[in-house]
C-alpha cells in the first residue's frame, strides 16, 4: 500500500514539477515515480509468493524474519534496479502542452513491459492455483457458498496480486483509451483491498486447519 500510495503522489505530482522547468527536480521525481512503480510490482510477487506459503505450511509460517525478509527484497533489492535516463517529456493534450518527468531511455521502457510480464505470469498463475485449491478443499464445508461473496473475494484477490494491471498490455491502437478507462476503474479499487479479502479469508483461514 506504500508503495502504491508513493506512485499515486508522484504522478498527481509530476506535472506540476515538470512545468517548473528544474532539471534536477524532474529527475528525482521521475526516479522516485519509477522505483515506486517498481515496488508496487515487487510486492505484488510479495504477496503471491506470501499466499503460495500460505497455503503450503497449513497457515504457519515458520521463517525467522520472514517480514524483514519479504520487506527487504521488495524496498531494497527494487532499489538497485533504478538505473537509466531521467527527464522532461513534453506531451500535448487536447487543451495544451503538458511536461513530465519520465524515462528517457526507450530501452528501459521495454525493460520495465518485461519486468511487469514476468510478475505477472507469477501472480496470475498463482491466482489459478489458489482458485484450484480454494475450489478442491472447500468441498464438503460449505456447499451453500455465496456467490456474492465469492466475486467479491476473487476480486480482491486479483487486485492484491495486480493482476488488473494486466490491462496495460492491451493499450494500444483502438484499445488504447478504453484501456485507460478499465486500467483507472479497476485500480481505483486498491484502496479497498483488504476489506475486500477478508470477506473470503475465513474460508481460507478456516480450510488451513
Amino acid at each position: 500500500m506504500i508503495a502504491l500510495f508513493l506512485l499515486n503522489l508522484c504522478f498527481l505530482t509530476n506535472g506540476w514539477i515538470g512545468n517548473l522547468n528544474s532539471p534536477m527536480g524532474c529527475r528525482v521525481v521521475a526516479s522516485l515515480m519509477h522505483y515506486s512503480m517498481l515496488a508496487t510490482f515487487m510486492w505484488f510477487a510479495m504477496n503471491a509468493f506470501h499466499l503460495c506459503l500460505h497455503i503450503k505450511s497449513g497457515g504457519k509460517i515458520c521463517i525467522r524474519y520472514y517480514i524483514r525478509k519479504v520487506s527487504f527484497v521488495a524496498w531494497v533489492v527494487t532499489a538497485l534496479l533504478i538505473l537509466g535516463k531521467y527527464g522532461q517529456l513534453a506531451t500535448t493534450s487536447e487543451d495544451n502542452d503538458i511536461a513530465l518527468c519520465w524515462i528517457t531511455d526507450d530501452e528501459l521502457h521495454y525493460i520495465n513491459i518485461a519486468y511487469y510480464a514476468v510478475v505477472f505470469m507469477f501472480t496470475f498463475t498463482t491466482f489459478i492455483l489458489i482458485l484450484f485449491w480454494i475450489k478442491k478443499t472447500r468441498v464438503g464445508y460449505r456447499q451453500m457458498a455465496s456467490r456474492s461473496s465469492d466475486i467479491v473475494s476473487i476480486f480482491g484477490l486479483c487486485l492484491t496480486l495486480g493482476i488488473s494491471w494486466g490491462v496495460a498490455f492491451f493499450a494500444h491502437g483502438v484499445l488504447l483509451l478504453p484501456s485507460y478507462y478499465i486500467f483507472t476503474i479497476l485500480n481505483s479499487f486498491q484502496a479497498a483491498t483488504p476489506p475486500l479479502l477478508l470477506i473470503g479469508w475465513p474460508d481460507l483461514h478456516h480450510l488451513n486447519q
